[in-house]
């Protein structure tokens, strides 16, 4: 969900001409709009909240029911809350008011430098707050766990740790953004010239590089310590010949349950593991997690990644500029119409094709991973029973401990409906339960996994080279400045 926010947010800080505000209300009509709007998820949030509080207090014996509903009804609120932000912007007319209201001086409308992050901050603003309503429901479901052995965070600190992921994965991309938006519409001239394209289109792959230095820091973690899961698993990366620069440990007082790998060089690369995740996995497990995202590194993932994500921003940002261009020559669509909306449609379809064809290809890509890190633990280079058996239970048991319903794994296939919703919410990943058979699958017929192995690498290779092509052509139609001015 974290690149679909960064989307939407980066799409509310574009200069196009939002809707006034309705009824013929002005900039102080749609502040109160706005500010009525943004109620509602905060007293959904409140409902939600205390309900769970009053139902683990009155049933504590159902406290793992009672956590998957609330869990599902906290990725709802999420929805209904982006909801809300779009219709601001949109309907209640607050991105006119920022936009005419923001502006360095009356005899001057130009925008403050930065004023776009004005325009959703409304909802930035409404996050802080839900986050402070869902402390007393997170605390009730940690008290009421028995097996619970770590004390909970104190008020501050769990708003602490709720923001530092999402200053990192969210709110730093989107302020980078608007960054650039102000330095374009400050500085014109200066923004169109060759050297700053080139240095802005640069600016990703460099980022790529630095971040993982910062995720330390940024997000709190510690150097996993000494003792036997440590040592297994640097005897692991010294047996495949993975290299990276540390293992590290994310503090979270028992209330997260993951594992992931940064870094596409060696000496900036981590691979973080949160505290839950390490307390509750059997070493085999354990070890398992860590072959999957070793998976990762040796299927050079991260950097093909980098290089599908810059190929299809030009591919898809100027595509569709000039398949829209071509309506108006056509005079299918009016060009003083079209021309400030110019921003969105291009995001619009990224959005789309993210998460179509680069959800296939993360979905597959773990896949890869997965039967990586059953190969870790089966020691050797031929998959065993074993090691397909330990990926299996610990992707069931991460599955439990993150609130899904083990019995989806095993069971029969679910609705239509639910399916697509599980789609939604697992695009990049893929659910536990179509991991879970497609392991199965490999360990009662291991014949399969090199035909398996073939499909994905040439998936990957065919979509790079149609996005090399496309590339290529666009640049021949269009010339290579326009590739420029679309990084």
């Amino acid at each position: 969900m974290p690149i679909f926010v960064v989307l939407l947010l980066t799409a509310s800080c574009l200069h196009v001409p939002w809707p006034r505000p309705p009824f013929g209300l002005g900039g102080s009509g749609s502040l109160a709009l706005t500010a009525f709007a943004f109620l509602l998820p905060i007293s959904a949030a409140i409902v939600l909240s205390r309900w769970a509080v009053s139902a683990v207090e009155h049933d504590p014996e159902r406290r793992l029911v009672i956590a998957r509903k609330y869990t599902r009804y906290r990725h709802f609120l999420g929805y209904f809350h982006l909801l809300v932000a779009a219709i601001a912007i949109i309907g209640l007319g607050w991105g006119w008011t920022i936009w005419n209201r923001a502006v360095l001086s009356a005899d001057r409308p130009l925008l403050a430098p930065m004023a776009e992050l004005l325009v959703p901050a409304p909802y930035l603003l409404t996050i802080l707050f839900i986050w402070i309503i869902h402390y007393d429901a997170e605390h009730a479901l940690h008290v009421s766990n028995e097996s619970a052995d770590q004390p909970f965070w104190s008020r501050v600190g769990h708003f602490l740790f709720q923001i530092r992921p999402f200053a990192f994965m969210v709110l730093l991309p989107v302020t980078i953004f608007a960054a650039q938006q102000s330095f374009i519409r400050l500085a014109p001239n200066t923004a169109g010239e060759l050297l700053t394209q080139i240095g802005a289109a640069l600016l990703l792959p460099v980022l790529f590089l630095v971040l993982p230095l910062l995720v330390k820091p940024a997000l709190g973690l510690c150097s996993l310590p000494q003792g036997p899961i440590r040592d297994r698993f640097e005897e692991i990366a010294r047996r495949v010949g993975f290299r990276y620069s540390d293992l590290l440990l994310w503090p979270t007082q028992g209330q997260m349950v993951n594992a992931f790998v940064v870094g596409i060089v060696p000496r900036a690369r981590f691979v973080v593991f949160t505290d839950r995740l390490l307390d509750s996995l059997s070493p085999d497990e354990q070890d398992a997690v860590f072959g999957h995202e070793i998976g990762h590194a040796k299927h050079a993932h991260l950097p093909f990644y980098l290089i599908f994500f810059m190929l299809s921003v030009i591919a898809v940002t100027v595509a569709v500029t000039m398949g829209m261009a071509t309506l108006v020559e056509y005079g299918w669509i009016d060009e003083a119409t079209w021309l400030p909306w110019a921003g969105l449609p291009p995001l619009a379809f990224l959005l789309v094709y993210l998460f179509v064809v680069f959800g296939f290809l993360s979905r597959r890509c773990e896949r890869q991973a997965d039967l990586y890190g059953c190969r870790v633990v089966s020691g050797g280079s031929e998959l065993s029973p074993h090691g397909v058996d330990s990926m299996i239970q610990a992707l069931v048991r991460v599955g439990e401990m993150s609130g899904m319903d083990p019995k989806s794994v095993f069971g029969n296939r679910p609705g239509l409906i639910r399916r697509l919703l599980a789609l939604f919410r697992s695009w990049l990943h893929g659910t536990i339960a179509e991991r879970v058979r497609f392991l199965m699958m490999i360990r009662d017929n291991p014949a399969r996994e090199p035909g398996v192995q073939l499909r994905i690498t040439l998936l990957k290779w065919v979509l790079i080279v149609l996005l090399v092509a496309s590339v290529i052509a666009i640049g021949f139609a269009v010339g290579w400045e326009e590739i420029l001015r679309a990084l």
